[in-house]
């Protein structure tokens, strides 16, 4: 169930900045870190958030996000969460309290 208050308050997200590590072996699939999961009745193929019935009837504001460009995906080439200070710092920081 989808309450309309759940979209009016990540509408008010000034940066979602949504991360995948390519080398993931915590999260299945990897593409639901960035709101993706496995096409229905299989686990090998997967589907994009813009392809997600969430995102298509903008259930929560993930289309809204994305329209006002406050959408942000960043890959990380390792393991869940194995991100240094410095990356985290060089490509995180910048989207806070922007």
């Amino acid at each position: 169930v989808f309450k309309p208050s759940y979209k009016e308050r990540f509408s008010n997200i000034s940066n979602f900045v949504l991360v995948k590590f390519e080398y993931d072996m915590m999260v299945e699939p990897k593409e639901t870190e960035w709101f993706g999961f496995y096409k229905e009745h299989q686990s090998v193929e997967t589907y994009s958030m813009f392809e997600s019935k969430i995102y298509r009837r903008d259930l929560i504001g993930l289309q809204y996000l994305n329209k006002t460009e406050r959408i942000h995906f960043l890959s990380y080439p390792g393991g869940h969460l194995q991100f240094s200070f410095e990356w985290f710092k060089s490509n995180i920081f910048p989207y806070i309290n922007r």
